[in-house]
């Protein structure tokens, strides 16, 4: 194996993740904290991989495309409004996190934006925010991270996410069929709706 072997263009890493995501039982965690993927949208991440790795054999640069247009739109998701701030403070934390959903149209997606807020006495243990509680500390090194479980550190900031808005993530591409939405841009494969 020679140390000089060409980087990959962002094109090219994003194809392989997705045929990674068509062999692999389950991807969610390589998304990040800004995505909650359910169980539904994980068939649909299946199925939309498993689709590009067809396509790859009738066109792999279409294939290409597509999955590139997928990991591109998961990754605005994912990013989507930045770190929660507070006060003089910013942390980590996502300010926004996306559900996923499978919304059962052909390679389609429910969206859900949630918005994290500070929680008060009460919403602390609400069983319907707790799977949704992300918290923000400072390691012992001085680096600002993000988990999922409550930290070892005693200085923490809880963060629960409460619904803002929904949408879709809806595929435009071949075989696509008659989709009924309104888009703005020109279409891609996939396109966020709200």
């Amino acid at each position: 194996m020679s140390n000089t072997a060409e980087a990959k263009t962002e094109r090219e890493q994003d194809f392989d993740t997705v045929m990674r995501m068509s062999s692999s039982p389950d991807m969610r965690n390589c998304l990040g904290y800004g995505l909650i993927v359910m169980d539904g949208a994980a068939i649909a991440l299946a199925q939309a991989a498993g689709f590009i790795r067809g396509l790859v054999l009738s066109d792999e640069g279409q294939a290409m495309d597509a999955a590139h247009d997928l990991m591109k739109q998961l990754r605005y998701l994912k990013d989507y409004g930045g770190c929660a701030r507070e006060e003089g403070r910013s942390s980590m934390v996502p300010a926004y996190r996306v559900a996923m959903g499978h919304d059962c149209t052909f390679l389609g997606f429910s969206l859900l934006w949630l918005r994290a807020v500070r929680p008060t006495d009460e919403e602390q243990d609400d069983p319907d925010l707790v799977r949704d509680k992300l918290y923000g500390y400072e390691s012992a090194s001085g680096v600002t991270c993000v988990s999922d479980r409550v930290p070892w550190s005693e200085a923490y900031e809880t963060w629960v996410y409460k619904p803002a808005w929904n949408g879709g993530l809806l595929y435009r591409g071949p075989a696509a069929g008659e989709v009924y939405s309104v888009a703005l841009d020109s279409p891609r494969f996939w396109s966020i709706h709200t």
